[in-house]
């Protein structure tokens, strides 16, 4: 049996200015915060819950999980994110660097 790989992909969904907008005037929900960080940093879901290090100070933090080349990248933060950071990676593994 062949299983034709082109109708499998998912189109991209890419949120418009105006939705991200909405998602700002929501930030305090857990989730939406979530999805900003994920929007303005460009982390994979699963990166989110993989951060090893952050250095606030910085505007970076370390993690990554698909490939090798990919662990422990250093993945930039812009600096409208930052106030999202440190009260949404707060993970058991993960030291804190302010």
């Amino acid at each position: 049996m062949q299983v034709n790989k082109e109708s499998e992909k998912q189109p991209k969904v890419i949120f418009s200015k105006e939705e991200i907008k909405d998602l700002w005037k929501n930030k305090s929900n857990k989730i939406i915060t979530q999805l900003l960080i994920l929007i303005y940093s460009g982390m994979r879901a699963g990166e989110l819950y993989a951060v090893k290090d952050v250095k606030l100070s910085d505007r970076y933090l370390i993690s990554g999980i698909k490939t090798e080349a990919g662990k422990n990248r250093v993945i930039p933060l812009r600096k409208e994110i930052i106030p999202l950071i440190g009260t949404n990676i707060l993970l058991a593994n993960m030291l804190l660097t302010v």
